[in-house]
């Protein structure tokens, strides 16, 4: 036996040597197949396998997804709750009037308002006065 291991150990660089090309000779034989040619072959058949699964992954992942939305759209309720409504500025009585007289007090300033895209009822108008510091915003 001690014989058997001292020349094993002689043959050590030899053995090693004969191991790699066995290895090397599996690889090309694992490549061939695979169809292993380039990178994107090596991941076609991954890739597909990985995309039909993908459905599967959706469904079983669907009451998770729904209960984390519901649960930020809870929180994001609560948050609001406390927050007052954006309402427009009333303006005080003469304000609107004091607009439209102008700096000279004469009543002879002109002013055109372009509502594109906007609403043009009473809220709207004095919505888009205020905006232009016309009504209802205090300094």
């Amino acid at each position: 036996a001690k014989g058997l291991v001292e020349g094993l150990k002689k043959q050590q660089g030899a053995i090693e040597k004969q191991m790699r090309k066995i290895a090397e000779s599996m690889l090309k034989a694992i490549r061939k197949a695979l169809d292993m040619h380039s990178p994107s072959r090596k991941l076609r058949a991954v890739a597909e396998l990985a995309m039909a699964g993908m459905p599967q992954g959706f469904e079983a992942m669907r009451a998770k997804v729904a209960r984390s939305a519901a649960s930020v759209a809870s929180a994001a309720v609560a948050a609001a709750q406390g927050i007052a409504s954006v309402r427009p500025a009333f303006p005080a009585p003469g304000q609107v009037a004091a607009a439209y007289a102008g700096a000279g007090g004469g009543g002879d300033t002109h002013h055109t308002w372009h509502l594109h895209g906007s609403d043009a009822t009473p809220d709207g108008i004095l919505h888009a006065l205020s905006w232009q510091g016309l009504v209802g915003r205090r300094g």
